[in-house]
């Protein structure tokens, strides 16, 4: 991805691929709306299992995008920073990544001028972070590991 003066902050930590509309144009099934949130992936299966009116039970961590009653409060992502495997979270406008080698951590402000890591002046919007952060990662990593379809 090219650099650009409106994703400058992104290019340089490696999350601008993180930035993908996803359009569902199902006329039959919901009216025209935009709906500006931090999606997933792994929100795909259970958004397109609620437009197709199918109840299943949903053993993944993904989420409805269309259920207006779900607040998103942060967005996971893995990633590579400088070759080495890590994890990031968008929460708001700051975003914090850790580097599963080393764990090596930063906090960065998304809307701010320049790109400086900010973890020491937010001590404690770090650590809720990095909680965060280690839950999303462990469970993903035991549903990664756990979550097999019984056969029958």
């Amino acid at each position: 991805m090219k650099k650009t003066a409106l994703f400058s902050k992104e290019h340089d930590l490696n999350i601008l691929l993180q930035h993908v509309p996803l359009i569902i144009y199902a006329p039959k099934f919901i009216h025209p709306k935009l709906i500006q949130k931090n999606g997933k992936l792994i929100d795909l299966f259970p958004t397109l299992i609620h437009l197709a009116k199918v109840n299943p039970t949903n053993y993944t961590l993904g989420t409805d995008l269309l259920d207006t009653n779900y607040i998103n409060i942060a967005s996971f992502v893995y990633l590579k920073i400088n070759g080495e495997p890590a994890a990031g979270l968008l929460q708001d406008s700051l975003y914090y990544s850790k580097n599963n080698s080393t764990n090596g951590s930063g906090v960065y402000h998304l809307n701010e001028k320049s790109l400086v890591d900010i973890k020491a002046k937010l001590p404690l919007k770090t650590k809720e972070m990095d909680r965060l952060l280690e839950a999303y990662y462990h469970t993903t990593k035991y549903l990664y590991f756990n979550n097999k379809k019984l056969v029958e």
